[in-house]
């Protein structure tokens, strides 16, 4: 990315290229993504706050 793009960038365009580059948390044997699908199925979107 040139700097010109970088400075062009908008905060939520920035926090995207951020998170997107963040690594993934890992549970034991499962990314933050699998824990997060197990935890969906059983307690719903409700519940998680």
């Amino acid at each position: 990315m040139a700097p010109s793009e970088f400075w062009g960038l908008t905060p939520a365009e920035f926090y995207w290229i951020l998170d997107a580059k963040k690594p993934v948390q890992m549970y034991g044997r499962m990314s933050e993504y699998e824990v997060d699908e197990i935890y969906q199925d059983a307690y719903g979107e409700e519940a998680q706050s």
